[in-house]
């Protein structure tokens, strides 16, 4: 498929620094912000300890808390996207899903630091694992599309498939869960429409708010389509593949260093 256009220059690279930007304020909005600023100061605040905290401090502090997260929400949808778009391109898609299985892997442990408290647990998987299904989901859809004629049994297989892939990551306990899997699916379904891509997502996260057990902040994310809405189609002048990948893991790494020794 040829991807449509346009003269406004954001490329695949200003879409993975716009991704790269907003998670690292998220991410930093969780460890500084939600993991040590707002406990301290919330639990002063109703009386829990000594600290002299005031209903202004307490109130700017759950600002930033939300600004941070709301912002960082836009992360998801752009990883998606350009997801899509690595699996529509990449030359061997089967090399592009043991690459996201491999960072996978080794972004749990950093991952865990953060998010969990601990080198490894199994309560809570990285981002990149929702990536993996949704990958392999992608891959499954083309695969019955040119399989089968008879559009009735498209339709059917590829609902199994689909519904496969947003229990899978339900049971891993996977970033986004199936919130992230029907995000993924609605953006691959519209890729020839680029228009409605985003009311499409948005319906994907209201469907599955509940079973996802996430937030409404979430519909924040659908902002990403802006940027999105002008992508025109080329890679940029740099080849950010392995810094996109690694930057992952590396900025959990260090935030969770942060946390571990400097916020104690």
């Amino acid at each position: 498929m040829q991807t449509k256009r346009s003269s406004f220059p954001v490329t695949g690279n200003v879409l993975k620094m716009i991704a790269i930007i907003t998670m690292l304020i998220d991410h930093a909005t969780v460890v500084i912000v939600e993991n040590y600023l707002f406990p301290m100061v919330s639990r002063s605040y109703i009386g829990g300890t000594d600290l002299n905290y005031s209903a202004k401090e307490y109130a700017l502090v759950s600002t930033v808390q939300l600004v941070g997260r709301g912002i960082g929400r836009i992360a998801f949808p752009i990883f998606l996207f350009l997801l899509l778009e690595g699996f529509l391109h990449t030359r061997n898609v089967w090399k592009y899903a043991l690459r996201l299985g491999v960072f996978a892997l080794v972004s749990e442990v950093p991952f865990d630091l953060i998010f969990t408290g601990s080198f490894f647990d199994l309560s809570k998987q990285n981002v990149f694992f929702t990536l993996l299904i949704a990958l392999l989901m992608m891959i499954g859809f083309d695969l019955v599309s040119e399989k089968f004629d008879k559009k009735a049994a498209v339709i059917v297989l590829q609902a199994v498939i689909l519904l496969v892939a947003l229990i899978v990551p339900i049971l891993i306990r996977s970033d986004y869960t199936c919130m992230g899997i029907a995000m993924a699916a609605a953006i691959y379904l519209t890729r020839n429409n680029r228009k409605y891509m985003w009311l499409a997502v948005l319906a994907a996260m209201i469907v599955t708010l509940i079973p996802a057990r996430s937030s409404v902040l979430e519909v924040i994310g659908c902002l990403a389509f802006i940027p999105i809405a002008f992508y025109n189609g080329e890679r940029g002048s740099f080849n950010l593949k392995y810094f996109f990948y690694a930057f992952y893991p590396i900025h959990l790494l260090v935030l969770g260093f942060i946390q571990a020794f400097v916020l104690k």
